[in-house]
């Protein structure tokens, strides 16, 4: 990289959030980059995709822009721009956080895995804490024509904004087999940010009309259980061969990273045979997103000629004392102890509403396998 263009770099400021806003994020709440400034005159699709963006705490206060862009690089991916915010009332000094925007979602992915709690060069013994940062490319749209199906809404989408991706329409529930009836609103799914942005202004203005009707159009809230969905290492793996066992499925999996723990559920009509998928839990949420993405890109992998169902393992909500419903804080599973307990319990409730069984409903012990936990 030249001196202009890793300038070019430390000078983007895209979108300056407030410093009481960045404070509270520093203060260990989730970290959220809402990017209010839309694409600042920048074409939303030159720029890097949803899921390339990490909030990275810890950083010494001593740290250069320069320095934090040499650490986010050292894994060979580049990085599209990189935020670290001055402290006004300490000159020469940064706030103990930033943002890195890679230029692909690999970076990120990469960067999750291998530079979480790495040390700066030049400041040994002090770690950094990287996590994925939320950014918003979601948006809630309401008032639409209910006779319009969802290509027709998206044929009129398309062409007054850019960059969408998805749609989830909402349709009555008493036909939901009918093309042509919704509810009046759906969720759109945008490229990156900028995009959705710059639709959410353009759209929600007071000049736009969408076949004569005026939208409704907001940021889409995550839903209740996306903080936990955030902390997720586990994979379900389903379609998995009768003769299925520990060895076979770690001589696939343990390629995106190190497996703590494999756990397969017996079938409850017949306890000498297992079902058909299980569940591999990783020690790091990277390897379980590498091992994601690589399926969903193809080829998938297979098992005895069968091709295998992969994605990531549903969260299992805690009650209001912190344990999981359905069952105390025993030990579960060949009497291990309560923290590798309840993070089995996790997988296997998981598994239970797979059944729909339910969650918070206790699958029974015998039906179980816990195996190679580390």
């Amino acid at each position: 990289m030249d001196e202009e263009q890793e300038q070019e770099i430390l000078d983007y400021d895209e979108q300056p959030q407030s410093d009481q806003d960045m404070d509270n994020k520093a203060e260990g709440s989730k970290p959220e980059h809402v990017e209010e400034g839309g694409s600042g005159g920048h074409d939303p699709m030159s720029m890097p995709p949803h899921g390339t963006e990490v909030f990275i705490s810890k950083v010494p206060r001593e740290a250069t822009d320069a320095q934090l862009l040499a650490f986010c690089e050292q894994c060979g991916h580049k990085v599209h721009a990189i935020r670290l915010p001055k402290d006004p009332g300490n000159p020469g000094q940064n706030k103990g956080y930033a943002f890195a925007v890679y230029t692909e979602t690999e970076g990120a992915n990469e960067t999750l895995s291998k530079l979480n709690q790495a040390e700066l060069s030049d400041f040994p013994g002090r770690k950094v804490t990287i996590v994925r940062s939320e950014v918003k490319n979601k948006l809630f749209i309401g008032n639409l024509p209910r006779e319009l199906n969802k290509e027709q809404i998206l044929e009129v989408l398309k062409g007054d904004v850019v960059g969408i991706t998805d749609m989830n329409l909402m349709v009555e529930k008493e036909n939901p087999s009918s093309s042509n009836v919704n509810r009046g609103f759906g969720f759109v799914e945008f490229y990156n940010n900028a995009a959705a942005e710059q639709a959410r202004r353009k759209l929600s203005s007071s000049e736009y009309r969408f076949r004569a009707h005026t939208l409704t159009v907001t940021w889409a809230e995550p839903k209740k259980n996306d903080a936990l969905q955030e902390q997720v290492k586990s994979i379900y793996v389903g379609n998995l061969p009768e003769n299925v066992d520990e060895s076979k499925l770690k001589s696939i999996f343990s390629a995106y990273g190190k497996i703590s723990q494999i756990v397969l559920l017996k079938d409850p009509n017949d306890p000498s045979k297992l079902r058909n998928y299980g569940f591999v839990h990783y020690e790091e949420r990277s390897s379980a997103l590498k091992a994601i993405d690589e399926a969903a890109e193809g080829p998938k992998p297979e098992l005895e000629g069968k091709e295998l169902t992969v994605h990531m393992a549903r969260p299992q909500p805690k009650d209001n004392d912190g344990d999981l419903p359905g069952r105390s804080g025993n030990s579960y599973g060949g009497g291990r102890g309560g923290g590798e307990a309840r993070e089995a319990f996790r997988l296997v409730t998981a598994a239970a509403e797979e059944l729909a069984v339910g969650l918070g409903e206790a699958v029974p012990q015998d039906m179980v396998l816990v195996v190679g936990v580390a």
